[in-house]
């Protein structure tokens, strides 16, 4: 699931982050992964920017003892990393295809490193949930709960699928990038469904793990 802009409802938002930046994370402010909030952190100080509008907001916890974030925030946040990662992995392949490069692009490494931080950080939150993961809705009432082992073998599942679905579409787009260099109309026509296809199984795969989640039936 992406995270929404309340204002513009964009799917291109970013956490706000506060503290002495270092370079590493000045750096991912600059390629726009985070927005930097400056050294004043309060408890009403906005946690997320729009890319799109500009507004900011506060994303409040939504498990009643505020010791741990909902599980369905988590995963909002751990879509929109994936979606970014997804974007970053088509626009690269496809300026690779473009430009007939033999080799793997080299920012592809700094793509998955994103993808391993933001999965490795969702799995540092499940652990502070303990033994059991309860879900609540907007109101604070737990609507599902099941063992946190679980939900581990789950994401773990999740993420295998997550790299051969990115696999698809790096090649998509590599195709694509190739075709329209090319010129050939039916090769445009071909890969570009390709590149749809690889998009659609991805945004497929979001559904399911939150439906994963929502239904304790199904782990």
């Amino acid at each position: 699931m992406y995270l929404h802009c309340p204002n513009c409802t964009s799917a291109a938002t970013v956490e706000i982050l506060y503290g002495y930046p270092g370079a590493d994370l000045e750096e991912r402010a600059r390629h726009g992964l985070v927005a930097l909030g400056g050294c004043v952190i309060g408890e009403s100080e906005p946690t997320h920017r729009c890319l799109e509008c500009s507004h900011q907001w506060l994303r409040p916890f939504l498990n009643p003892n505020h010791l741990t974030q909902d599980i369905l925030c988590m995963l909002d946040d751990l879509e929109t990393a994936n979606t970014t990662a997804a974007n970053q992995i088509e626009n690269l392949f496809l300026s690779s295809g473009r430009g007939n490069a033999e080799h793997i692009p080299v920012e592809l490494v700094d793509v998955f490193a994103e993808i391993h931080h933001a999965w490795a950080n969702f799995s540092s939150l499940l652990h502070d949930f303990g033994e059991t993961v309860q879900v609540y809705d907007d109101s604070g009432r737990v609507i599902n709960e099941f063992a946190t082992a679980d939900a581990f073998d789950v994401m773990q599942k999740q993420l295998g699928q997550l790299y051969g679905l990115l696999g698809a579409l790096a090649n998509a787009s590599l195709q694509l990038g190739q075709a329209s260099k090319a010129g050939g109309v039916d090769e445009i026509k071909t890969a570009s469904a390709l590149v749809q296809e690889a998009r659609a199984r991805l945004n497929e795969r979001r559904k399911q793990a939150r439906a994963l989640v929502i239904d304790a039936a199904n782990l």
